[in-house]
């Protein structure tokens, strides 16, 4: 379903994180964010990421997380068409980390 008001956005947005949910939800109705995809960096279990790619079936949704049990718990079944889960971390070193 397509993002059409800010109420209906509101609505089934997941709780946590209302204010990154209402700019994001702007930026978007607005046509503020350019065509493309979108990146949920320290994406935890995909909550926000299956979220935005159910609401855009237009946009890939790349959900990076360091925790591959984290990304096995997006790659279930219920995994959107356009959600692409990435096993990795974004930092300012270009060389393998250990996640604690």
């Amino acid at each position: 379903a397509a993002v059409e008001t800010r109420a209906v956005w509101e609505r089934h947005a997941p709780a946590s994180e209302p204010i990154a949910n209402s700019l994001l939800a702007s930026l978007l109705l607005e046509d503020l964010v350019p065509e493309g995809g979108i990146l949920d960096v320290g994406a935890f279990d995909g909550v926000f990421a299956n979220f935005y790619a159910e609401l855009m079936p237009h946009r890939t949704i790349y959900a990076i997380d360091p925790s591959m049990e984290n990304i096995k718990k997006m790659r279930l079944p219920k995994q959107a068409r356009n959600l692409c889960s990435l096993w990795g971390a974004v930092g300012e070193a270009d060389e393998a980390a250990q996640v604690n």
